[in-house]
């Protein structure tokens, strides 16, 4: 065993206190009344809170936890999942935003080097597997940031869907258990983020807490938690839980696990479905290295058979292409030049010149933790507080062999210097508040995607296949951490691809949107679309489209399969800063991101691919010189979408430059000589002036 110092810093290092968005309380058999109703507080659910709410919408949000912002935040993973353009295309405006804001709080709050303060895309954590990893209370700040600048959004914490009321297509009231102790309620009325162990005591070292919300309502008045029961009688209805756990209270069809080949098509889908094959979650925990001290857990109950199970190790097998890659703890290995460490440091400490962070801080998220013996969904109360129990000690187990058994990078067993930090997670028991889920109960849609739409296998072009309801938009591998049973899951690259709006809309709900997992994916391709910019884009989008809803007076389907409405509310996607098509050099706030966005998402661009660059590649070179036999290959695509126009009648000789300024629509186009070369990007806005009004006008057609 590693020697060191017993106890050394017994108490957690002074942080800087971090303020969230401040909650409130309900009154037992209290009706909250409101134009949008939020359940789940987790990523997507933010996104739609704040779009919402700069809407103008009145907006209540639930939680089950004690923070906001779910994978960002409670769920630990608080090291980005995202994709090689993320730093200046493939996020919302407000995704961006997010982004800069967790940055801003390093840079104003801290010390930084003069080489970590140069860095514009500074990464607090400098991981290997992110371009952005921060503390999640930083996450936390920022969310704060974003929901006192959209406008008022009323949130309770501690609180989960009881019982849904529904009449034919429309969800009526929902019912809510909200459960805290008196002081936590009161430090989270103030914004206070370090709640978890205010009015209840904390569990033994090493022992797992169980979540509140899961425990009876003896247990719970035990620890010193009071419940009330409350109703919301909302207008809309975003389900932006971890486990779609609305659907089932509502009585709406869903579906969970793998489909079958048969029900999808998918290639790589089995025979017959599996409703168990949900892919594993896990509750991350944060370590901080302490050379030279000591801080071993109580050896956790059962923990040489979790060992032995999952089992705990550094060697990761990579498929048969790669074979078997084993890490090392701080140092390279023969297999791979990146260590374990670093694969989610949350700190850096050379970023920083002072001693708020001493020691390096990891995020623990490994196949070691990734726990895939039960499934949470369908499971009653008493069944899913086991197995998070069963979650928890498999995570504290990992900590436990990291500390005591892990092979030394110099040799020997064990890292004793590592020491657990409750408070990066903001929880009694050092583990994430509530576990990373990566696959949700889903939603029968409108749309499904498959397999098919996104793979690289089955998609030659530079990107997925295009939805003409396009809402959005993301771009990360099917990576599936399968379950038990499940083998030869599905893990292979995708194509960037698109968010279609019918995939957020039920089949069988009128107020009701998908705004986070829950989605209108299936068991594979939920493997691309759970990661955190996608699910900010859905939940963004929901916000936006319940907000269109309640304005036009129209339901999620009728916006939807009217092409007018659909077009004007991709508009208003636009308009908000959401791409809708893979362009990476024309991002939002780029001169042309409107018109290229929505005349991509008609389907007028690109151009064919043996004319127009942009059809062969994921730019668009806007600011390269316009070519007539462009300009003829977008009028082509544009001619059958726009017969009123009377583009079909165009002869190719009429796109001579001479001519240009003959006819309706190219007065529209060029209305006076120009003095400079007219660009692709200019083009594109003076085409879609002259395509708007017809462009937005249909009514009566149908998508």
């Amino acid at each position: 065993m590693h020697a060191g110092r017993v106890g050394a810093h017994s108490e957690a290092p002074a942080t800087l206190e971090v303020r969230q968005y401040p909650g409130s309380t309900a009154a037992a058999g209290e009706t909250v009344r409101c134009s949008l109703l939020i359940v789940g507080g987790g990523t997507g659910a933010v996104a739609a809170a704040v779009a919402a709410a700069a809407q103008g919408l009145q907006v209540v949000m639930t939680e089950p936890t004690f923070w906001l912002g779910g994978q960002l935040t409670s769920q630990g993973v608080s090291a980005l999942d995202e994709h090689s353009y993320i730093e200046t295309f493939g996020g919302t405006s407000r995704y961006n935003r997010l982004r800069q804001l967790i940055r801003a709080h390093y840079r104003q709050r801290y010390s930084l080097t003069a080489e970590a303060a140069s860095r514009e895309e500074l990464n607090p954590g400098n991981a290997w597997v992110s371009r952005l990893c921060f503390e999640p209370q930083a996450g936390l700040a920022a969310i704060a940031t974003l929901l006192q600048e959209a406008g008022q959004v009323q949130v309770y914490y501690g609180t989960t869907p009881l019982a849904v009321e529904r009449s034919g297509r429309r969800i009526q009231r929902v019912r809510f258990q909200q459960r805290l102790t008196p002081a936590q309620a009161e430090a989270l009325r103030q914004g206070q983020a370090q709640v978890a162990t205010l009015g209840c005591p904390p569990p033994p070292a090493g022992q797992p807490a169980t979540p509140p919300w899961l425990l009876d309502e003896q247990q719970a008045a035990q620890a010193g938690y009071e419940t009330t029961v409350f109703e919301v009688e909302p207008t809309f209805v975003i389900d932006a839980t971890e486990l779609g756990d609305l659907l089932p209270l509502a009585g709406l069809p869903y579906r969970s696990g793998a489909e079958a080949r048969s029900q999808t098509g998918e290639p790589h889908a089995k025979e017959r479905p599996e409703s168990e094959w949900v892919q594993s979650f896990t509750y991350p925990f944060a370590v901080e290295y302490c050379p030279g001290e000591r801080h071993v857990i109580p050896k956790p109950e059962g923990y040489e058979a979790l060992r032995d199970r999952q089992p705990y190790t550094f060697r990761l097998w990579y498929g048969e292409k790669e074979g078997w890659k084993t890490y090392g703890m701080f140092q390279p290995t023969a297999d791979v030049s990146l260590p374990f460490w670093t694969y989610r440091r949350l700190i850096d400490r050379t970023n920083f010149t002072n001693d708020t962070f001493p020691h390096d801080i990891a995020m623990i998220n490994w196949p070691g933790n990734d726990f895939r013996h039960a499934n949470l969904i369908d499971r009653n109360p008493a069944e899913q507080a086991s197995i998070h129990r069963q979650a928890k000690l498999l995570s504290l187990g990992f900590l436990y062999w990291l500390q005591t058994e892990a092979p030394r990078d110099e040799g020997g067993q064990g890292y004793p210097e590592l020491r657990l930090r409750p408070d990066i997670m903001g929880s009694a028991d050092g583990l994430s508040q509530y576990p990373y889920i990566r696959e949700s109960r889903r939603i029968v849609a409108l749309t499904t995607v498959v397999e098919q739409d996104v793979a690289a296998e089955f998609q030659p072009g530079p990107r997925a296949a295009h939805y003409l309801d396009t809402a959005g938009i993301g771009f990360y591998p099917i990576d599936i951490h399968a379950a038990d049973g499940e083998t030869d899951a599905a893990a292979e690259p995708t194509r960037p691809f698109e968010i279609p709006l019918g995939a957020l809309i039920p089949a069988d709900c009128d107020n009701l949107l998908a705004g986070a997992k829950n989605i209108g994916t299936t068991h594979i391709t939920n493997g691309c679309y759970r990661l955190h910019p996608v699910e900010w884009n859905i939940g963004e989008t929901a916000g936006l489209l319940a907000a269109y809803c309640l304005q036009t007076d129209k339901t999620p389907a009728q916006i939807r399969s009217t092409l007018g409405l659909l077009r004007r509310f991709q508009g208003v996607l636009v308009g908000a800063g959401v791409p809708l098509f893979w362009f990476v050099d024309v991002p939002p706030g780029h001169p042309a991101f409107a018109a290229v966005h929505r005349l991509a998402a008609t389907g007028v661009l690109p151009g064919a691919p043996d004319i127009d660059p942009a059809g062969q590649e994921l730019y668009f070179h806007p600011d390269e010189p316009a070519t007539l036999a462009c300009l003829d290959s977008w009028l082509a695509k544009a001619r059958p979408l726009f017969p009123e126009l009377g583009l079909d009648e165009l002869a190719r000789q009429a796109l001579a430059r001479e001519l240009l300024r003959d006819g309706e629509l190219y007065k529209s186009l060029l209305p006076e000589e120009l003095e400079h070369t007219l660009t692709r990007g200019e083009l594109a806005q003076r085409l879609f002036q002259a395509l708007l009004p017809s462009l937005e006008s249909v009514e009566d057609e149908s998508l």
